[in-house]
């Protein structure tokens, strides 16, 4: 079998390239787009940190968070503040669901992922992996920025 000839027909080399590049940012999970993660960083508690992110569903059909792992911490916890009359409570779940053509948030205050048995307390500006896995759109994986919460002051 012969190579083919691709200097001669430029087009061809262009095309191959263009499906290459498409190929590779394809995200498996087709519909669903990830915004910036960020944890917050911890100095006084190392064994837990929290990360907020934005998950986007663009399809029709929608999709659940089923569980997320990363190498910094022993395991990743599916975890919503709920408030039961003056108290709040931190609940674990076994998914979140996805809206079809909408946006799931996570952050520290409502629904959110706790990294549990950190591997060393996170510093400001470090960032590490973090998988997510989905029912329907397989596995994702995304860098986390650690990274501290702007704090405001009033007088």
């Amino acid at each position: 079998m012969r190579p083919l000839p691709f200097r001669s027909l430029p087009w061809k080399r262009h095309a191959l390239l263009l499906l290459t590049l498409l190929a590779c940012t394809t995200s498996q999970a087709g519909e669903l787009s990830l915004g910036e993660a960020r944890a917050q960083p911890s100095d006084w508690d190392a064994t837990a940190a929290v990360v907020s992110l934005a998950i986007t569903d663009t399809g029709a059909q929608g999709d659940r968070l089923v569980g997320a792992s990363t190498p910094r911490a022993w395991r990743v916890d599916l975890q919503t503040t709920v408030r039961i009359g003056e108290a709040r409570r931190v609940m674990t779940l076994v998914s979140f669901g996805v809206p079809p053509g909408g946006v799931l948030k996570l952050a520290p205050t409502g629904s959110h992922l706790t990294l549990v048995g950190l591997k060393g307390a996170l510093k400001d500006g470090e960032r590490f992996p973090l998988t997510l896995r989905f029912a329907r759109g397989g596995e994702m994986t995304i860098e986390v920025r650690a990274e501290r919460p702007a704090t405001t002051q009033s007088r």
